[in-house]
């Protein structure tokens, strides 16, 4: 018999990204409605996670959770993927926004400073976000909440979106996106530490080859295959993908009180404040140049890279394909790195290439599918 939905104040309860945890507690499966795992993103917007859940006799039933953003039912309006061959090309879609987004970045930080562009684009596409909860995402329950939506704000917009973009200044478009694509590696060290699920040696393994991948990476630099300052934009980026890994697993232990929509478009929205607060501190408005390639990029990292790329995925959530995407997740820094040979003329250099191939095994060991196994064993 299918599971009921809650509802909360006339909508649907949802919470952030990936599906929903299988329970088996008799026989055939069942969904258990009080446990949802993630990431975001951005989603980005993570990886599997190998925790446990109570069933309703008390008796321990395994949760099988993959993806880097946490999740659970959506609102039924946000349903969009019924037919299989739009799903194909949502996902398509999705990784080529989040891959390509690296690229537009690296062509509006020509033209504009980072921290006042990451200001802007997260507010674009906070609004975009914004206007789809308004419709189906329910009360977003400020009062009660504004801690959760204050760290998932410092965590996932201020530093991560901030220590992204600065590090893009600093490095091409793929060694940023390969070495920020840590994250979904991270997360499951982190979720092991702090939330007490399971590390597997396949999630350990992975966690290897991702940091090997970061030394391949930074040889680059000392090689002379990589510009000036990329020292400094790899210490960056690995701190962007550690705030992101850390507020993955925050709103892992926290998404049980938010809604998800909300969850995403309000620390857009006040991260985006805070990031163009600071930049009006520490940089000038008036080093923006306006022409059509800033304008361009703007809009594109933020509506589509940012606001239109996390729609899909929910909408991949509300079809049950989230954890398809995470597993597969490995192709973002591939397209990023490719787009960014083809369209900047950034160079393959050898140390990028092996790098971007350690962090991809990593990824794939640490998202991947993964054998059944008791709860907390290595695979």
């Amino acid at each position: 018999m299918p599971p009921r939905r809650r509802r909360t104040g006339g909508a649907y309860r949802a919470y952030p990204s990936t599906p929903s945890a299988t329970a088996r507690s008799s026989p055939g499966p069942s969904r258990s409605r009080r446990s949802c795992a993630s990431s975001t993103a951005h989603g980005p917007p993570d990886t599997r996670d190998d925790g446990q859940t109570r069933s309703g006799n008390g008796g321990a039933a395994r949760s099988k959770l993959r993806g880097p953003f946490p999740s659970c039912p959506l609102p039924e309006g946000l349903s969009l993927f019924a037919d299989r061959r739009l799903v194909v090309l949502a996902f398509v879609a999705l990784v080529v926004l989040w891959g390509s987004s690296f690229s537009a970045l690296k062509v509006g930080l020509e033209y504009a400073p980072p921290v006042l562009f990451a200001g802007a684009r997260s507010i674009l596409g906070g609004l975009l976000v914004t206007l789809v909860a308004l419709v189906w995402g329910g009360s977003p329950k400020l009062r009660r909440d504004w801690p959760v939506f204050a760290l998932l704000s410092a965590l996932n917009v201020v530093l991560f979106l901030g220590l992204q973009t600065v590090a893009i200044m600093y490095l091409p478009s793929g060694s940023a996106a390969v070495l920020i694509y840590l994250q979904p590696i991270l997360v499951g060290v982190l979720a092991w530490m702090f939330l007490g699920e399971g590390l597997t040696t396949r999630k350990v393994v992975g966690l290897l080859l991702g940091f090997s991948g970061i030394a391949a990476v930074s040889a680059g630099g000392l090689l002379g295959e990589l510009p000036p300052g990329a020292s400094l934009g790899v210490a960056l980026g690995v701190g962007a993908a550690l705030s992101w890994a850390l507020g993955t697993v925050y709103f892992k232990k926290a998404q049980e009180r938010v809604a998800l929509l909300w969850a995403v478009a309000v620390p857009f929205l006040a991260g985006g404040v805070v990031l163009t607060a600071l930049g009006a501190l520490v940089e000038s408005p008036s080093e923006i140049t306006w022409n059509a390639p800033f304008v361009a990029s703007l809009l594109y990292a933020s509506l589509l890279g940012t606001g239109v790329a996390w729609l899909l995925w929910l909408g991949l959530v509300r079809a049950g394909e989230a954890s398809r995407v995470s597993a597969y997740i490995f192709f973002v820094p591939l397209v990023a790195v490719l787009i960014g040979a083809v369209f900047l003329d950034e160079t393959l250099s050898p140390s990028l290439v092996a790098g971007a191939a350690l962090v991809v095994a990593g990824i794939y060991l640490a998202n991947g599918p993964q054998p059944e196994q008791g709860a907390g064993k290595g695979a």
